[in-house]
């Protein structure tokens, strides 16, 4: 894993010891543990999931797609709460 991390790291021009050193950082790996548990609790399978309000973008999804959801929840005033979806709420 670690030789393929490094050469990733140097494909995108970025900092191999940092990246490195992030990797056994407990404060990194308690967001990323946080992360993951907040995915399960919202039923996340794949990735990449995007949820947006109340409804689930799943794998393949555009940038548009995206962008006019967040436009229909702006345009009715937006959630003025933390929204989580529930298990019986539609996928897309």
């Amino acid at each position: 894993f670690e030789s393929f991390f490094r050469g990733f790291l140097r494909s995108k021009s970025l900092d191999v010891r940092s990246a490195i050193r992030s990797l056994s950082d407990p404060e990194l790996n308690r967001a990323v543990e946080a992360d993951f548990q907040e995915g399960l609790k919202r039923d996340v399978r794949k990735t990449p999931t995007v949820v947006v309000g109340s409804r689930v973008f799943v794998e393949q999804f555009s940038g548009e797609e995206i962008t006019t959801e967040l436009d229909r929840i702006v345009s009715l005033g937006g959630p003025t709460t933390h929204q989580q979806r529930s298990p019986d709420q539609k996928r897309r």
